[in-house]
């Protein structure tokens, strides 16, 4: 290949090559995706297996919900992005300006129960709440009042995405269930407090040497252990501590979250996504 041109167009069957490899491991990873969200069964609250598990249900907030920054909605998850296009044609370019995502632990609940899910590291699909191109400075008051919030002076030219997951919302959550805290184990370190706090009161020390003979004997170590359990027991059941288990990012694989159910999260894997 000679000429002048030689360098081009090795330059663009380069570029071509690696385009064209691109196209297909970004197919090849959403088929993968797709086959996880048709084979894995879809599993309920009250009864999942530890390991990787697909639930569908209501997101519940868990404590005070986020709110979506453009449109105010009650929500646990968003993702807000302001673009600007400047030029036309070939010099027409596009800009972000602006982009924030967050998320915050929420409760997936079903028919028979609720599972804490912990949303870092997942690929969310947000219900679109906001998609506004902005023309002659023509926006609804909800968009002006964010931009001035951000202190973006919304021109020709931008554009102002919101995706969210809404509270009380139809949820898909596809990732890895496993424990976040070992209640048993809790329960012990409890209990082990709870004595050494005893035997260091005086009056409480002796109650334990029930013979009074001066020494406290596994007999007597084994009764103060039970009475131990009984109040950490009580204090569980008066305030109850958080969840076990929980659904979250597995060390390897997929944590896909969706915004509706099953059939937004297989979409999704054919189309660009909201995270």
């Amino acid at each position: 290949m000679t000429g002048p041109h030689a360098g081009d167009q090795l330059w663009w069957g380069i570029c071509s090559c690696g385009a064209g490899f691109a196209l297909y491991a970004w197919g090849w990873r959403g088929m993968r995706r797709r086959w996880a969200i048709l084979n894995i069964p879809t599993s309920k609250a009250r009864s999942v297996a530890m390991g990787m598990a697909e639930l569908a249900g209501k997101a519940r907030v868990r404590e005070t919900p986020l709110t979506s920054p453009v449109r105010q909605l009650a929500c646990v998850w968003y993702h807000v992005r302001v673009t600007r296009t400047t030029g036309s044609g070939k010099n027409r370019r596009t800009e972000t300006v602006f982009t924030q995502k967050v998320g915050v632990p929420f409760d997936l609940e079903d028919a028979t129960g609720k599972i804490l899910v912990i949303p870092e590291g997942a690929e969310v699909t947000g219900t679109e709440t906001c998609d506004l191109e902005i023309v002659w400075g023509l926006m609804t008051p909800d968009v002006r009042s964010f931009l001035g919030r951000i202190g973006v002076f919304g021109g020709s030219g931008h554009h102002v995405h919101e995706w969210a997951v809404l509270a009380d919302a139809d949820t898909y959550v596809l990732g890895d269930v496993g424990k976040v805290r070992d209640a048993a184990a809790e329960r012990m370190k409890k209990v082990g407090a709870l004595l050494r706090d005893w035997l260091k009161l005086p009056d409480r020390k002796a109650a334990i040497d029930s013979d009074r003979d001066g020494r406290i004997d596994q007999a007597e170590w084994d009764a103060a252990r039970g009475a131990a359990q009984a109040e950490v027991l009580k204090e569980e059941t008066a305030a109850p501590a958080g969840p076990s288990v929980a659904i979250r990012k597995p060390r390897a694989g997929y944590f896909l979250i969706a915004a509706g159910g099953e059939k937004t999260a297989l979409k999704a894997q054919g189309t660009p996504r909201s995270s």
